[in-house]
C-alpha cells in the first residue's frame, strides 16, 4: 500500500535522503518517493513536500500519529524529526 504526507515547510537544506533517514530513524516506515515543492514566504524559501512511502510500520508511534491526524480539525499533527525540531 502506497501512502503519502505533506510536509508543509522543510528547510532547503534538508535533502531527500535527510528526510527518508528522519522517518527511517523514528521507525515510522519505508520512504518511497521524495518531492518538494519550491515556495517563499516574505523572501525566505523554503520546501513543501510530499513524502510517498512504500510501507508503514505499523506500530504504537505511527498508530498515535494517525490518531492525532484523523483527529485534528485541518487533518494535521507535528513529527519531532529531532528534539525541538518538527514538521
Amino acid at each position: 500500500m502506497n501512502a503519502a504526507l505533506f510536509i508543509k515547510r522543510a528547510e532547503e537544506s534538508q535533502t531527500k535522503e535527510f528526510i527518508m533517514n528522519a522517518f527511517k530513524k523514528s521507525n515510522i516506515g519505508i520512504v518511497k518517493e521524495v518531492t518538494f515543492i519550491q515556495k517563499n514566504s516574505k523572501g525566505v524559501s523554503y520546501n513543501g513536500v510530499v513524502v510517498i512511502f512504500e510501507r508503514w510500520n505499523m506500530n504504537k508511534y505511527v498508530e498515535a500519529l494517525f490518531n492525532k491526524m484523523s483527529e485534528s480539525p485541518d487533518g494535521t499533527t507535528r513529527f519531532y524529526f529531532e528534539a525541538k525540531r518538527y514538521w
